[in-house]
């Protein structure tokens, strides 16, 4: 089957049509303004339609995890939550100020555990580089404490 599909030339900003060979049982699909795709309806890939090997091989799939193992990697994560959810039940049954001043504590602990613990023992906390987040997180820690010590909150 013969289609025509719309491609941009590499030195043009002109349109052009080049015929697109789409083989025998295979749809054609195309999403908002990107190229048409062919995909095969039984899964298999245009290589192997033609005979030729993939170029890559399949990526693997994540291995599951059991939940004990997840925590004790975990762990500080599930104790920082653990201080985070203590501080909220204390905003809702004391003060917002006070839950306010808890968590910018709680997240000035975590800057300065970020700061000097190794990535391996930080688990989901180390996101980005080390210095980024202590900065991100100090910031935060500093505006939540400044908002929670601002009048009528």
């Amino acid at each position: 089957m013969l289609l025509l599909g719309s491609r941009l030339g590499p030195s043009s900003s002109t349109v052009r049509s080049q015929p697109i060979h789409v083989p025998a049982g295979a749809v054609h699909t195309a999403g908002h303004g990107a190229q048409a795709v062919s995909r095969p309806r039984d899964g298999r890939t245009m290589a192997d339609m033609s005979g030729s090997a993939p170029t890559s091989p399949a990526p693997h799939s994540p291995s599951r995890v059991p939940l004990r193992e997840g925590l004790r990697r975990q762990r500080l994560l599930a104790l920082i939550l653990v201080a985070l959810a203590a501080a909220i039940v204390v905003g809702a049954l004391t003060s917002a100020v006070l839950a306010g001043r808890l968590l910018a504590g709680l997240l000035l602990v975590v800057a300065a555990l970020r700061a000097m613990l190794p990535d391996g023992a930080l688990g989901a906390l180390a996101v980005r580089s080390r210095g980024l987040d202590t900065l991100v997180l100090l910031g935060l820690s500093a505006g939540l404490a400044v908002l929670s010590a601002a009048p009528n909150l």
